[in-house]
């Protein structure tokens, strides 16, 4: 089998991002409910600290509560006063197709 594991991922997920934030992305990764098996956390940081830059620190953060986590992130987004002006209307994405999601997601 030749697929990327978690820790190659995530350093896909951060290097598709402006350099500027990458340092602040590996200082807190989230995990949710797959961290409940035993030493988890340790073995993440462990195979992504070869994976980026030495002078980055890495940093995995896992919640209390791992199962909740998304619901409890969706939650804060939806009731933020600034939810609406982060979504793309279906018109929206009609009239501009992707292009509408990269300029409001990424510019």
């Amino acid at each position: 089998m030749n697929q990327a594991g978690l820790a190659e991922c995530i350093v896909r997920a951060a290097q598709t991002c402006h350099p500027y934030i990458q340092p602040v992305l590996y200082q807190s990764i989230l995990t949710g409910g797959s961290t409940l098996f035993p030493r988890f956390a340790e073995r993440l940081q462990r195979e992504l600290r070869p994976l980026v830059p030495e002078e980055y620190q890495v940093k995995i953060i896992s919640q209390e509560n791992p199962i909740l986590g998304v619901w409890r992130g969706g939650s804060v987004l939806a009731s933020s006063p600034d939810f609406e002006s982060m979504c793309v209307t279906k018109s929206e994405y009609e009239e501009m197709g992707s292009a509408r999601c990269r300029r409001r997601f990424f510019h």
